[in-house]
């Protein structure tokens, strides 16, 4: 799906119309997205709630979930609040219920992206709006390695795969080799608004996309050193985007 506004809507990746759409929602929809958990709906959008939850008397806002669910393994949900941490915690599969494990506290500034590292299953990574990108071991609670962005420019969003971590700030993406936690690239000026969302695609980690609030979502080949090549196409929404996730059997739909 990619998200305007109030609006979500599943589109083809090689640029074709949306073929359905979603809407109705509330002020905006920040991340839309399937889940592993969710496919065993019978309602016809393949959707259900798997619990509902309040943590305690006078909750913080809950901004971004992740989850590092694969069949067979314990899964973990972290949430991102208001207060600029994170909390943890563990997903009985069974019931829907959720176990509070620990917080993880270190940014400054709101977190704007979040999620598992691949392959990872103990390491999260957040990106924030005070300039920094932070691993950390959920294990142990502590920060594994952090990244910040030239003159702690604020990050607004951030994507990784099993090598490689990509942050957003403003129109322009960064990238960190994750074993040498050095930056290796950076793609300036491919989008003339904010960098709202980036992924890279699951079946091709070289292939990475994102999102602008100028309307357009666009896909970059990172194995092409040849910055005139690296950009291998755009789809234009026509209207701001806040967020795209991919689906269909090989992936090959952008949502």
């Amino acid at each position: 799906f990619f998200s305007a506004g109030r609006h979500s809507r599943p589109t083809d990746m090689e640029g074709k119309n949306g073929f359905t759409s979603f809407e109705g929602f509330g002020p905006g929809v920040e991340a839309p997205g399937f889940k592993p958990l969710t496919n065993d709906s019978k309602d016809k959008f393949g959707l259900r709630t798997v619990s509902v939850n309040s943590f305690d008397q006078n909750p913080p806002y809950i901004l971004k979930l992740a989850t590092n669910y694969t069949a067979g393994s314990q899964c973990l949900v972290a949430s991102s609040s208001s207060d600029s941490t994170v909390k943890l915690h563990a997903l009985d599969t069974n019931n829907g219920s959720l176990g509070y494990i620990s917080e993880l506290k270190g940014h400054q500034k709101a977190i704007s992206g979040m999620g598992f590292i691949p392959g990872h299953e103990k390491l999260v990574y957040t990106a924030s709006e005070d300039g920094t990108v932070v691993v950390w071991d959920t294990s142990s609670a502590k920060i594994a390695r952090s990244f910040s962005a030239p003159n702690r420019k604020p990050f607004y969003s951030a994507t990784c795969n099993q090598k490689a971590l990509a942050a957003g700030t403003g129109s322009d993406i960064y990238l960190w080799d994750l074993e040498s936690g050095k930056p290796f690239r950076s793609l300036e000026e491919y989008h003339t608004e904010e960098v709202t969302d980036l992924k890279f695609h699951p079946n091709h980690p070289n292939m990475l996309f994102s999102s602008g609030g100028d309307g357009m979502i666009s896909q970059f080949d990172l194995s092409q050193m040849d910055e005139d090549e690296v950009l291998e196409g755009c789809i234009n929404s026509s209207q701001p985007i806040n967020s795209f996730d991919f689906f269909g059997p090989k992936l090959q739909y952008i949502q």
